[in-house]
């Protein structure tokens, strides 16, 4: 009985031991891994990355090709005030002398001329141009040619009619000046103190314009200042015509 009795003690310790090594012993490794993520489990998610924001396109401006009569100089300009405007509409030829022709704008979709005084008794005449072009890359090739032209026909001495001096003239874009001497270097005088006359060009955008006074017995040097002053006014006048408006 005694023994019986022991063993039945043993027993009940070993299984205590078993029990308590089960619940508060050591952990196992499969105990101590955090749980792993089941397909219920939540995701997180990255933060989005924003869109650049493009940038809007700048509108061009429409392009003029008309050309109303508020473009054009009036008689004051040449002081021929009151003096009723010879009009040359489309435009036959630039006004350069004969001997630097340079026909007609021949690619303008629009071109007028004006003219003021009619040359008697050795008087200028006013006289203002202007060709309009379906755009600014057709204006520019024009001022060029007409540039090639100065320069070409000051290139070689004018039998009969004197010599031709090109320079370029600050106003607008393309400015240049053909200054005619009358006597060319015979006159043994400088430039702005020889007989003869000075027509300027420019341009403004899709348009080119030609201005000054022609023939009459003022020397250059009076003539440019004109005709400077005539250029200017007349690029004011063209606004219109400009990317970037008046």
């Amino acid at each position: 009985m005694r023994n019986g009795a022991r063993n039945s003690v043993t027993l009940c310790t070993f299984a205590l031991v078993l029990t308590l090594t089960g619940c508060g012993g050591a952990a196992s490794p499969e105990s101590a891994s955090p749980p792993s993520a089941t397909a219920s489990d939540p995701t997180p998610s990255a933060e989005p990355t924003p869109e650049p924001t493009p940038e809007p396109t700048p509108e061009l401006a429409p392009v003029t090709t008309t050309l109303p009569p508020e473009v054009m100089l009036t008689g004051a300009a040449f002081d021929q005030d009151g003096v009723d405007a010879v009009v040359t509409e489309p435009l036959d030829a630039w006004a350069l002398p004969e001997t630097c022709a340079a026909g007609a704008p021949s690619s303008a979709v629009a071109s007028r001329g004006v003219a003021f005084g009619d040359g008697a008794y050795e008087s200028t005449v006013g006289m203002h141009q202007v060709a309009v072009f379906a755009d600014v890359e057709a204006a520019t090739a024009e001022a060029q040619r007409l540039a090639d032209v100065m320069a070409a026909c000051a290139a070689v001495p004018a039998e009969g009619y004197g010599t031709f001096v090109v320079e370029d003239v600050a106003v607008g874009a393309q400015g240049k000046g053909l200054a005619v001497n009358y006597y060319g270097a015979s006159a043994g005088d400088d430039l702005d103190s020889a007989l003869g006359y000075y027509v300027a060009t420019t341009r403004r955008g899709n348009a080119v314009t030609l201005s000054g006074q022609l023939g009459g017995e003022w020397t250059v040097g009076v003539s440019r200042t004109n005709a400077v002053s005539t250029s200017q006014a007349a690029w004011e006048l063209l606004c219109i015509y400009d990317s970037a408006g008046c």
